[in-house]
């Protein structure tokens, strides 16, 4: 489990490369606070760019089995699922409209 001070896109793509699986992400399950559409308004960025590669909004990413979904979701109102694991050979990304994009590499912000 990974809180995402960082960027929803690097922590994705250091957990798995960790893990040596692949993942997708859904576009459009991802939601977005104020806050992170009013941040990237202000900087001139869209806010899902925004939000895979330049915020700060905090959030919890894990992996689990499919099995233990519907109790969390029965135990945590907020829960949602975002993506999938998928087979070492896949590659990460996000999936919009049936096109893949490839996860890119966010700012770091511990240089």
């Amino acid at each position: 489990m990974h809180n995402i001070v960082k960027l929803l896109g690097s922590e994705v793509k250091h957990i798995y490369s960790q893990s040596r699986v692949g993942a997708r992400i859904d576009f459009e399950k991802i939601l977005l606070s104020k806050t992170t559409i009013k941040s990237a308004k202000k900087l001139c960025l869209g806010p899902y760019d925004f939000a895979f590669y330049e915020g700060w909004d905090f959030e919890l990413v894990f992996a689990l089995c499919k099995n233990n979904t519907p109790l969390l979701k029965k135990e945590f109102e907020d829960f949602r699922v975002v993506g999938q694991i998928l087979e070492k050979k896949e590659e990460i990304y996000i999936l919009k409209n049936n096109q893949k994009t490839e996860v890119k590499e966010g700012y770091n912000h511990s240089l």
